[in-house]
């Protein structure tokens, strides 16, 4: 199946995420901080990032310029789920593939990983 990096500081929507993903056979990764989604992303390589704007340490824009500096992410797809109607006009979103306002609805979110990544869902 997929592997998935979800970057979200908030443990709940991350457990949520994590769950609901896994039922699909997803393979989980998760962070809570920037920094540390950086160390996951260069060990595990995710065919999907699922990530937050707003986080500890280093910000989703941080990343999202980090992805894009480092030039060896073109496989993977990135999904912003973000509380912030701001992202959304900004230069940043369209670096990223998809942008999903909060609050988002689980079958919302499955079917976009399976639209970004080809692997049906049951």
């Amino acid at each position: 199946m997929v592997k998935v990096l979800i970057v979200e500081d908030d443990i709940a929507m991350q457990q949520i995420f994590s769950e609901v993903l896994r039922i699909d056979g997803h393979t989980i990764l998760c962070s809570g901080d920037g920094e540390d989604a950086i160390k996951q992303l260069n060990t595990h390589l995710p065919d999907v990032l699922l990530l937050d704007i707003n986080l500890p340490k280093l910000s989703g824009y941080d990343i999202i310029h980090y992805i894009h500096d480092a030039g060896v992410y073109h496989h993977m797809k990135t999904i912003i789920v973000t509380a912030s109607n701001n992202f959304v006009n900004s230069p940043e979103a369209d670096m990223v593939d998809i942008v999903m306002l909060k609050p988002i609805s689980m079958p919302q979110l499955r079917k976009m990983i399976s639209r970004l990544t080809g692997v049906e869902i049951t």
